[in-house]
């Protein structure tokens, strides 16, 4: 979008269209979520007001539309504007702006309701957030009933005061741009991306093996859930998971360039996953691919299907049982996704070894601004140090040898075990 006094650029709708909308633009209503003693004229918490009565730095703007326009990039032809009190400090933040914004549904509730317009209910798509007269745009990238997800457009920032013409000129620009990225918004769960596709960023910490994995994760999930970091939360609707299965590895060595495991996880619905990574030694980042959904024979010969599929023979195999806690973080600045895990993994080849490990991975993002390297590698490494600190805590003996659990079988049963 380009900036200007007036509003943005607008593109992607006919001039009929907009047309249409200059007759039919019935002009926007606001409706205030707090009230406080500075708001006492906005009696009953909601009033038709005009827009420029909003402060541009004390509210946030979420602009309600026809969700007709989730899908066709046209001119809205009304609007309700809901004003929720801004806790985000732009200028004070590290990172200018943030990438995600979530906003509770109780807040939008207050409003009276879901916003409507001619009896039909509108959709909270945008979302603006003030920054010294100047408005960063964001579109709704999940709706649910504990809260509404906004995740930041791309362009320079809006400028202007709202005013009832300024936001009709905005929307028009932020409905076609919001287009662009309509088949990761408007599909469920479209919206991940995994930067550095076909790698694995993960720092390990090697436990004492009587280690409880449990304690250790629910105890570290209740210590979050009570004192968040600054700009983090636990991940939206998926804070907590729980692992319990068998895997089958098998240690490549050769050649040298495809050293590293292939391994066979049976899947819940009679079908396997295959993980293949590729390493010389134990270390941070690997590359790995996953192929899901896979049908083997009732009682699969994994050797010869490692030879079949990827043509390679592979050097001993064995098998291991894994239970694993996931503590799913997100953060807010970024919109990077990461996990920290407690696992327990043993093998019936060697009943008493036990291999203990806490284990902070980069999973996902979610965001539709490009993703910097440099940015990300930071705040795994500011999560390692955070998890570190959390361990030393409760005064767990960690390891930080980056050991495999290739390593791991390797060590208790021995090559040529199969």
């Amino acid at each position: 979008m380009r900036e200007t006094r007036e509003g943005p650029e607008r593109r992607g709708v006919d001039e009929s269209q907009r047309a249409r909308a200059d007759r039919s633009w019935p002009g926007v209503r606001l409706c205030w979520l707090r009230r406080s003693a500075n708001d006492a004229d906005v009696a009953g918490g909601k009033r038709k007001v005009p827009v420029i009565a909003v402060s541009p730095s004390r509210y946030a703007l979420i602009l309600h539309v026809s969700p007709v326009l989730r899908s066709v990039p046209s001119v809205p032809d009304s609007a309700v504007v809901v004003a929720i009190e801004n806790d985000v400090d732009v200028q004070a933040s590290s990172h200018t702006p943030p990438n995600t914004v979530i906003v509770d549904s109780v807040l939008l509730r207050q409003a009276g309701g879901e916003p409507q317009r001619c009896g039909s209910a509108l959709v909270p798509l945008f979302l603006l957030m003030p920054d010294d007269g100047r408005w960063w745009a964001y579109t709704q990238l999940l709706y649910s009933v504990s809260g509404v997800v906004f995740c930041r457009l791309g362009g320079p920032a809006l400028c202007g005061s709202p005013t009832d013409g300024t936001i009709r000129a905005w929307l028009a620009d932020l409905v076609a741009l919001r287009y662009e990225y309509a088949p990761r918004l408007n599909n469920h769960q479209c919206w991940p991306i995994k930067h550095r596709d076909g790698e694995e960023i993960e720092h390990k910490f090697t436990l004492p093996s009587d280690s409880d994995e449990w304690d250790l994760a629910v105890g570290v999930l209740e210590h979050l859930r009570g004192n968040p970091w600054g700009g983090w939360i636990l991940e939206h609707r998926n804070d907590f998971e729980q692992w319990d299965f068998m895997n089958y590895l098998y240690e490549v060595a050769e050649p040298e360039s495809d050293r590293g495991y292939i391994s066979f996880i049976p899947a819940v619905d009679g079908t396997w996953i295959i993980k293949r990574k590729w390493f010389g030694q134990d270390q941070p980042v690997r590359r790995e691919q996953r192929w899901r959904g896979v049908t083997l024979p009732p009682r699969p010969d994994f050797e010869d299907e490692i030879g079949h599929r990827f043509g390679v023979s592979p050097r001993w195999g064995a098998p291991f049982r894994r239970v694993r806690y996931d503590i799913n973080l997100e953060s807010l600045v970024t919109g990077h996704g990461y996990s920290v895990m407690f696992d327990r993994c043993t093998t019936p080849l060697a009943p008493s070894a036990v291999f203990v490990q806490c284990e902070v991975e980069y999973l996902r993002s979610r965001r539709l601004l490009p993703v910097d390297d440099t940015e990300l590698m930071n705040e795994f490494s500011w999560l390692v140090t955070a998890t570190r600190e959390l361990l030393a805590a409760r005064r767990v003996e960690a390891v930080e040898d980056h050991r495999s659990k290739l390593s791991f079988l390797r060590s208790v049963v021995g090559r040529g075990v199969v």
